[in-house]
């Protein structure tokens, strides 16, 4: 499997889209309110076909809160965090 990814940095596009074969993944990288992550798919049939896979706000203050609290939270419990840095790579 051989996927691309692109990033487009403005300020009002900032997006990113994870491409495949026949997916599309899209979202906005910046944090704001009403946000989506859209995911499109092709079929031969029906042409693109959208769904959507999580909408809803964040702010800077939690874009990365999740990570870090597990992260505190396998050093305070002395276990490995749920994400590793390969994994995070290969994302």
């Amino acid at each position: 499997m051989q996927a691309r990814g692109s990033l487009v940095a403005a300020s009002c596009t900032s997006r990113f889209r994870f491409l495949e074969s026949r997916l599309v993944i899209t979202f906005h990288m910046l944090p704001g309110e009403n946000k989506e992550i859209l995911f499109h798919q092709a079929d031969s049939e029906k042409g693109v076909i959208t769904s959507r896979v999580w909408s809803g706000s964040e702010s800077w203050d939690t874009l990365h809160s999740g990570l870090m609290s597990d992260f505190a939270s396998a050093i305070i419990e002395d276990r490995p965090p749920m994400g590793t840095l390969e994994e995070a790579y290969l994302a």
